[in-house]
């Protein structure tokens, strides 16, 4: 069965059980993150954001962890590792990234993000993507398992030509999240 089909049957279970809104998906004004856990271990993603510009170029995404700041060097868990979404007019890419304090994120070796489906049409851009719960980039992912804070940038902040992101314009909203509670 196809991902989006699969996807569109978990959401239509999930809303006749009345689950949605309280355990896997995040919403805010503009920007609506959902997901569910397969039973390959395979988190999937379906992020929509609504009011997006012609021409635009931005970031946003999702993100995993407290702070992106460090407050000991040396912790394992410092730092956020992030699901970059960035638009740059009718192109859009998806990206696996890690940051540590006030800079641009950098992109993992491992790249265990994988795209499925990305739209931009008439200021709605829709993106399907996922990741294994658990990845073998043990520096740049964190493992999704339990219940742990997610970071959600809520707007499509500043980006460079390049691709190089600027610090987000409004301060992305976190939520604890339990991943098995999402489970198909």
């Amino acid at each position: 069965m196809p991902n989006s089909m699969l996807f569109a049957l978990f959401v239509s279970l999930l809303c006749l059980q009345g689950v949605l809104s309280t355990t896997c998906e995040f919403r805010d004004g503009a920007y609506k993150l959902e997901w569910y856990l397969d039973n390959m271990r395979t988190v999937h993603f379906q992020l929509t954001l609504v009011n997006v510009p012609y021409g635009a170029i931005g970031w946003t995404g999702v993100g995993f962890g407290n702070s992106m700041v460090c407050l000991h060097f040396g912790i394992k868990n410092s730092g956020l590792d992030v699901i970059v979404v960035r638009v740059m007019g009718s192109r859009i890419a998806v990206n696996d990234e890690s940051v540590l304090g006030f800079r641009s994120p950098w992109s993992d070796q491992n790249q265990d993000v994988q795209m499925e489906m990305a739209s931009l049409n008439n200021g709605v851009l829709r993106v399907r993507f996922s990741r294994p719960l658990r990845t073998n980039d043990a520096f740049g992912d964190r493992v999704l398992n339990g219940c742990q804070p997610w970071q959600f940038p809520v707007t499509l902040s500043r980006m460079t030509l390049d691709g190089s992101l600027h610090m987000h314009g409004v301060t992305p909203r976190m939520r604890t999240v339990c991943i098995q509670r999402c489970m198909l």
